[in-house]
């Protein structure tokens, strides 16, 4: 204990301090007490006190949210059902012109690595939806291992998605140009894919939404520098040579010979002609006779020479 009237610490039994002689038998204080820290009481309020306060509320209040998940499962769930995949072809169609400008052609093709890559898995549920009810269908699917192993996959092999996709264009895709126009092509062209689908069947067999509109294409990156395409088996107008400069009528020449093989003493000229898918150069110009070519080929190149020795 404390003295009062000096502050000095004094034993417990002491009658007087003995330090300055007060009586402090009935006069005692006590050690200081240490303070501590307590954070205010903050009072709950709103919806939060009203659950806490009433368990029925909050109870209710649960089941509410249980409610609301379970049903945002069953609409999700629903949805894969009816909701069907879409299928744009077009987002799929390679188109690639070859061959020279004025005689070029279209080659047409589906990209199947890239349609397996977005759609393998639904390309597989096809299968099965269609062995549902197609009993040709069921017999393959039922009969084959392989199939059925594809099925359970979570994670199917490139392979297995490229080869799905390849039988299942193979079985609902076709289509053409328009008239059939995808040959003597020039530079600038336009020409339209027309796709020959059954979308109905296919949704119908597969449950699979095809979506397939007409595309139209410009003709490009077919190579330029022939004269005249058809020289070999049509004749020259005459006023078409006349238009023609001194070099052009000299690569309408050349140009015959490299339909035959000439091998062009000129390297430039044998570069020239390289690019071109047609040209095959095996014949050498002391092998080269005019017996090679054919009547129109024939006559054409002489009538372009003469042309060129009348300007001289």
């Amino acid at each position: 204990m404390f003295c009062r009237h000096c502050g000095k610490e004094i034993p417990d039994d002491s009658i007087f301090c003995p330090e300055c002689g007060s009586n402090v038998a009935f006069d005692t204080v006590k050690a200081p007490q240490r303070e501590t820290h307590q954070e205010p009481y903050k009072e709950v309020r709103g919806k939060a006190a009203e659950l806490i306060a009433d368990p029925v509320k909050r109870n209710k209040t649960i089941a509410k949210v249980i409610a609301g998940a379970f049903i945002l499962v069953v609409i999700l769930a629903m949805s894969s059902i009816f909701i069907k995949p879409k299928i744009n072809l077009n987002n799929y169609l390679i188109v690639e012109f070859e061959g020279e400008n004025g005689n070029g052609y279209a080659n047409v093709s589906m990209d199947y690595e890239k349609l397996a890559k977005d759609h393998g898995r639904d390309l597989l549920t096809a299968y099965q939806n269609q062995k549902n009810i197609n009993p040709f269908a069921k017999s393959i699917f039922d009969d084959s291992p392989y199939l059925k192993s594809l099925y359970n996959k979570k994670n199917m092999r490139d392979d297995d998605m490229n080869g799905l996709a390849l039988s299942f264009i193979d079985k609902y895709i076709d289509g053409d140009f328009e008239e059939d126009k995808n040959y003597g092509l020039s530079n600038g062209d336009t020409i339209t894919f027309i796709w020959d689908v059954n979308t109905e069947s296919v949704l119908e067999l597969t449950g699979i939404k095809l979506v397939c509109k007409d595309k139209e294409l410009t003709v490009e990156g077919l190579l330029e520098g022939i004269i005249f395409q058809n020289s070999s088996y049509e004749l020259i107008e005459n006023d078409q040579i006349h238009a023609l400069s001194d070099n052009d009528l000299r690569s309408a020449i050349n140009e015959i010979f490299a339909r035959h093989g000439y091998i062009f003493e000129d390297e430039q000229l044998r570069e020239f002609y390289s690019q071109f898918s047609w040209y095959h150069p095996y014949i050498e110009p002391e092998d080269f006779y005019e017996s090679i070519l054919n009547d129109i080929e024939y006559q054409n190149v002489e009538a372009m020479q003469n042309e060129l020795s009348r300007r001289k």
